[in-house]
């Protein structure tokens, strides 16, 4: 059998997600169609699954353009033209519901980006390697980011522009206290000095 029906098979209260699916051959949009439709799926040696218990998410970046506008919105926005330029009638009419998501802000966006550089602290202090991030950072980030930014496009530059040469010099300086901040407009990595208070 399939590796879907196998894993809906064992487990019938599931929740299964489709990520980017406009990207999918357009035979898989055929095969969701009875499981849309009727509930169930056959796999290739001819087994029916029950899929009424499945809840199906699909996501898609069609559309991400139109208009500027994550969290949901109530703005009307025309999210039907660029669904019909790729899905059939007969996809689209099955689907329950379809959901704009409107793009981050850039305030959202500089808050995502501190939750990422804090993610880093918490796993090097787990390793006991000290790193503190200059507060500046996240907004520098996110204004080195393409315009309507993601935050996949974020996690890549803070891997590209910190925590690659971070790795390097925490190789080459072991055991110090790294402070990570911006001179001339680019990353720099600095040895923190301890201060030690005398009572």
């Amino acid at each position: 059998g399939g590796r879907l029906t196998e894993a809906v098979r064992r487990q019938p209260f599931s929740v299964v997600l489709l990520d980017e699916i406009e990207k999918a051959h357009p035979d898989i949009y055929n095969t969701f169609l009875q499981v849309l439709d009727e509930g169930r799926l056959t796999d290739g040696l001819g087994r029916t699954v029950d899929f009424r218990r499945v809840i199906l998410i699909m996501t898609s970046n069609t559309g991400f353009n139109v208009g500027p506008a994550i969290g949901f919105t109530n703005r009307e926005v025309d999210t039907e033209s660029p669904l019909k330029a790729i899905f059939t009638p007969e996809f689209l009419d099955r689907l329950d519901e379809v959901i704009r998501f409107r793009n981050l802000s850039e305030p959202e966006l500089v808050q995502v980006a501190q939750i990422m550089l804090e993610d880093i602290t918490k796993e090097l202090a787990s390793r006991e390697k000290i790193v503190r991030f200059d507060p500046s950072l996240a907004s520098w980030l996110v204004s080195q980011a393409p315009k309507q930014g993601s935050t996949r496009i974020l996690r890549n530059l803070i891997r590209e522009k910190i925590e690659d040469p971070l790795s390097l010099e925490l190789l080459s300086r072991p055991g110090r206290t790294l402070f990570v901040t911006l001179k001339d407009g680019a990353v720099a990595i600095e040895e923190e000095a301890l201060s030690l208070g005398l009572a």
